[in-house]
C-alpha cells in the first residue's frame, strides 16, 4: 500500500488493487509522508516499510532524470 495523500484526519493510500481507500490518520504511524510504502498489521495500522520507501523514491528520482536529461 502506497500514501497517496494525507489531508488532516484523513490519509487516501491506494491498495495493492490500485484502489484508493481512506484511512484514519491516528491510526498510521506520525512520521508517514506522501509515498510511503505501508506494511498492514492485520490490526487495523500500518508500519511503514523503510527499505520499500527508499527503493521507490530512488526509482522515481532517476525517471525524473532521464526526463529531464540529467
Amino acid at each position: 500500500m502506497i500514501i497517496d495523500r494525507i489531508e488532516e484526519h484523513t490519509v487516501y493510500v491506494e491498495n495493492d488493487a490500485g484502489e484508493i481507500v481512506r484511512m484514519k490518520r491516528e491510526t498510521l504511524p506520525e512520521n508517514i509522508r506522501e509515498g510511503d510504502v505501508l506494511i498492514p498489521d492485520g490490526h487495523g495500522s500500518c508500519t511503514v516499510d523503510a527499505e520499500a520507501t527508499r527503493i521507490r523514491r530512488e526509482k522515481a528520482r532517476a525517471r525524473l532524470n532521464r526526463l529531464l536529461g540529467r
